[in-house]
C-alpha cells in the first residue's frame, strides 16, 4: 500500500509539472514541416521524361508538365510538399544533393530562355547515378494560409524588405532532412541553373570540397565584387551547428532574398563566437538598401591570415578569389582553379576557359564568339549519360 501511495504522489506530482512551452520560431518550424513529408522515394525515366513519386500520400506520375495520382486525377503539385529520396541505392551516409521544384508546369516552363528546369534536373540525377550518390527531390509549394508566418519571433533579426516568399519553407525542410537522415552532408542547388559538365560527367569530388572541419560551405560566384555568399549552391554538414543555422535562417527570414537571411544569421552567431567582432545590424536588415554592398567587406576582420585577408581585399576590387576563406564554422571556397583542388574550382571559375566542379548558369548566357566556362547548351547534356540515364 505504501507503495501505491507513493508511485501516486510521483504522478500528481508528475502532472503539476508543465512542460517547457515551444518558441514561436520552433512551433513555426514544426508547421513548416507538417506541410512536408520526407516519406518518399523517386524513380526517373529520363528517355520518356517521366519522375514516379511513391510516398505515404499516395503515388503520383510527373510527366507533360501535369501531375497525375494513382486514381487518374491531373493536377499541377501534390496535396503536400514532398521530399523524395532520389538514387536510394547509393551510401545513405554519404553526401547527398537536394533541389526544388514547385510544380509539374514549373520543371517545363523556360522562363526567359534560361532553359528548362526538368533537364537541369536530369542533368543532377544523372551525375548522382554516374556516381553513386544520394539526393532529395523537393517538389511541392505549401501555403501559409492561416497567416501563422506572417508573425516572426520576437529575437528575429530585424527585417526591411517586407514579408518572405514561401521558399523558406525549403529551408525548414533543408533542416527537417538534416534531423532525420543520415547524410553527412548536404549540398542545397538551384534546379533550374546549377548543373555538372561533362568532364565531371564520371568524376566526384565531393570529400574533397566537403571539409569536414566546416559546418557550411559555399563558393564565390563568377564575378561581382559586392556579393558575399551566393545560395544557389550550398552545403550543409549533419551537424547540431548546421541544424541551429536551419533555424536561425528561418527564423531570420526576410523579403524575397533569401540569401539575406543567410547571411544575416551568419553574422548573429559569428557575432556570439567572437564577442570583440562588429558589424551593422540595421545595414544587414535590407538587400539592396545595405546587405548587397555591405556584407562581403564586413567580414573581412573575421579572417585570421594574411593569405586570407589579401586574397580577400583582391576580392573586393576585382571579383578574384585566389584562396579560400575560413570564418567560424564557415568555409567559402576560391573561384579560381589554384585555389581549388587539383586546380579545380568549387562553383566557378572566373578563368572563363575551364570548367569548375558544379556549374551555375543559366541556359541563356553563351556567346559563339566569346566562349564561356559552364555553358550549359555545350557542356550540360552532350553526353548520353549526362541527362539520359
Amino acid at each position: 500500500m505504501r507503495m501505491i501511495l507513493s508511485l501516486l504522489a510521483l504522478v500528481a506530482f508528475g502532472a503539476g509539472l508543465s512542460m517547457p512551452k515551444l518558441s514561436l520560431n520552433e512551433r513555426q518550424l514544426k508547421f513548416a514541416t507538417k506541410g512536408v513529408s520526407t516519406n518518399c522515394t523517386l524513380e526517373v525515366d529520363t528517355a520518356n521524361r517521366k519522375l514516379y513519386l511513391d510516398s505515404d500520400l499516395g503515388k503520383f506520375t510527373i510527366a507533360n508538365g501535369q501531375v497525375t495520382d494513382s486514381a487518374g486525377k491531373v493536377s499541377d503539385t501534390t496535396p503536400r510538399a514532398l521530399i523524395c529520396l532520389g538514387n536510394k541505392e547509393a551510401p545513405s551516409d554519404g553526401p547527398a544533393l537536394m533541389f526544388a521544384a514547385s510544380g509539374a508546369s514549373y520543371l517545363m516552363n523556360d522562363i526567359n530562355r534560361h532553359g528548362i528546369p526538368l533537364d537541369f534536373m536530369f542533368n543532377k540525377h544523372c551525375w548522382a547515378k554516374n556516381n553513386h550518390v544520394q539526393y532529395y527531390f523537393w517538389f511541392g509549394n505549401p501555403q501559409d494560409n492561416s497567416g501563422f508566418m506572417s508573425t516572426k519571433a520576437p529575437d528575429a533579426l530585424p527585417c526591411k524588405d517586407g514579408q518572405p516568399g514561401n521558399h523558406y519553407f525549403v529551408i525548414a525542410g533543408m533542416r527537417q532532412l538534416l534531423e532525420e537522415k543520415k547524410n553527412s552532408w548536404i549540398i542545397s542547388m538551384d534546379i533550374s541553373d546549377t548543373f555538372f559538365s561533362k568532364q565531371f560527367a564520371h568524376k566526384n569530388m565531393l570529400s574533397q570540397f566537403l571539409d569536414d572541419r566546416y559546418d557550411f560551405i559555399g563558393g564565390a560566384t563568377a564575378g561581382g565584387t559586392k556579393v558575399f555568399i551566393n545560395g544557389a549552391i550550398v552545403a550543409y554538414k549533419n551537424s547540431p551547428w548546421a541544424k541551429n543555422f536551419a533555424a536561425e535562417w528561418f527564423k531570420n527570414r526576410c523579403g524575397p532574398m533569401n540569401q539575406l537571411a543567410m547571411w544575416a544569421s551568419l553574422f548573429k552567431l559569428w557575432k556570439q563566437e567572437v564577442p570583440s567582432w562588429d558589424y551593422s545590424v540595421s545595414t544587414m536588415s535590407s538587400y539592396r538598401g545595405g546587405a548587397h554592398n555591405y556584407a562581403r567587406g564586413a567580414v573581412k576582420s573575421l579572417l585570421k591570415t594574411e593569405e586570407e585577408r589579401a586574397a580577400h581585399a583582391e576580392w573586393s576590387k576585382s571579383g578574384w578569389l585566389a584562396h579560400s576563406l575560413s570564418f567560424p564554422h564557415v568555409l567559402v571556397h576560391a573561384n579560381e582553379g589554384r585555389g581549388g583542388v587539383d586546380n579545380i574550382a568549387w562553383r566557378a571559375d572566373m578563368n572563363r576557359k575551364v570548367e569548375p566542379f558544379v556549374c551555375h548558369n543559366t541556359w541563356d548566357r553563351s556567346s559563339a564568339t566569346n566562349p564561356l566556362n559552364c555553358d550549359a547548351p555545350s557542356t550540360m547534356c552532350v553526353l548520353p549519360e549526362q541527362c539520359q540515364c
